[in-house]
């Protein structure tokens, strides 16, 4: 009987499967993003399913939070022409912490939406945004609090990309960037507010890098050896811009771009973080490898 049983939901679980090409199909939790809060507490973004988790270390206790708007993950559809089409919001990507405010943040998947969640009364807020959010994992916040993301047409839709400041308290300022059909987007701000903006029109053979100071962008011109896509931005903690691209990482500084080389061939780096000595770190996408550039230029 057992055996049986097991063949029918075997059986059961192929059809409702037949469908699926990623490891969003069926029940799943998949944990997306992470962060440390200023009492030691881990945070969690799931991406396939719409909820956020906190983890005391000490204790063990591990805590969900979840959202009116659940995932449905049976809604899933393939075509042809466009792929997967999710029909529901289907979990969060991204993760920012403020310490200060007791706020976290975070983007609803495919939608055109940000989440802010409250420590103190544990209660969401929605916030819609002017389009389809770009950028995932890196949610830049300011010295003051402000959530900045870069929102613009998707799927076809015709528009410009705008800078969307979010306010603690959850209003809006949006900010026009005269681009359309961009890719590979990239934002990042540093504590003083100081925004930095890099994507790549469709026309265009090189990325392209705007400064965003007083409301205004101000585009920069970029060293001819880097390429069309910029796949990170990161200001570290002297206020500094690094640019990942290509086999290579770049350090803004004083209006002098300066280049660092990866040993490995076709590392392809993607995601930047600096600690609290001044180390910027890395990782290779394909180079399968963790990376360092100490403060004094070397790169491990």
């Amino acid at each position: 009987m057992k055996k049986i049983l097991y063949w029918l939901s075997a059986v059961l679980l192929a059809a409702l499967t037949q469908n699926c090409f990623a490891a969003a199909c069926g029940p799943v939790y998949g944990a997306d993003s992470i962060a440390q809060d200023k009492d030691g507490n881990i945070w969690v973004a799931h991406y396939e399913d719409v909820r956020l988790g906190r983890l005391e270390p000490n204790s063990g206790r591990f805590e969900e939070y979840l959202p009116t708007t659940q995932a449905n993950s049976s809604v899933l559809n393939r075509n042809d022409q466009d792929g997967f089409s999710y029909k529901f919001d289907f979990g969060f990507n991204g993760l920012a912490l403020d310490d200060k405010r007791g706020l976290v943040w975070s983007l609803i998947f495919n939608s055109d939406k940000v989440i802010r969640f409250s420590r103190s009364d544990r209660l969401f807020t929605e916030i819609e945004l002017p389009g389809r959010s770009f950028g995932r994992f890196v949610l830049p916040i300011d010295g003051e609090g402000n959530l900045w993301i870069l929102a613009g047409p998707c799927c076809g839709q015709e528009g410009a990309m705008q800078l969307v400041k979010i306010s603690p308290d959850a209003t809006k300022q949006i900010f026009p960037l005269e681009v359309k059909r961009a890719v590979a987007s990239n934002v990042a701000f540093a504590k003083n507010g100081q925004g930095w903006v890099s994507l790549t029109q469709d026309d265009e053979k090189q990325a392209a890098l705007y400064a965003f100071r007083d409301q205004r962008f101000e585009r920069i011109a970029l060293p001819a050896e880097i390429g069309r896509i910029i796949t990170r931005l990161h200001v570290d903690a002297q206020g500094d811009l690094w640019l990942a691209e290509g086999d290579a990482i770049w350090r803004l500084h004083d209006k002098e771009f300066k280049r660092y080389t990866i040993p490995t061939p076709g590392a392809h780096p993607s995601v930047l973080a600096g600690d609290d000595k001044g180390n910027l770190w890395f990782t290779e996408w394909r180079g399968n490898k963790i990376g360092r550039i100490a403060v004094g230029g070397e790169v491990s």
